[in-house]
């Protein structure tokens, strides 16, 4: 997984093959990166979506393209989305400030 531009794409190990990944959310000013993680068995990207500066949300999104599925919703400033070896769930680090 990598960003190139406002894009996220997926590529090969050794950089072969690579595939942008439609679906992303359109942002106006993309000022943080999205720090895209690959789920592990290949098929799912977590990343996270800027909204208000560096303030967002963190998505999920078939790494075919499709309908990107927001997970949550406190608009706050976070990094580092991994998911857990099984796939089952996507963790990330948030600083809300509360």
């Amino acid at each position: 997984m990598f960003e190139r531009g406002r894009e996220i794409w997926t590529a090969g190990a050794d950089g072969s093959d690579p595939r942008k990944v439609d679906g992303i959310p359109v942002v106006g000013n993309l000022l943080t990166d999205r720090m895209p993680s690959l789920s592990p068995d290949g098929t799912m990207v977590a990343f996270f979506q800027p909204e208000a500066g560096p303030m967002g949300d963190f998505w999920v999104l078939p790494v075919t393209g499709g309908g990107a599925r927001r997970l949550t919703f406190d608009v706050a400033q976070g990094s580092s989305p991994a998911w857990t070896p099984d796939g089952r769930f996507v963790v990330f680090l948030v600083q809300t400030g509360r």
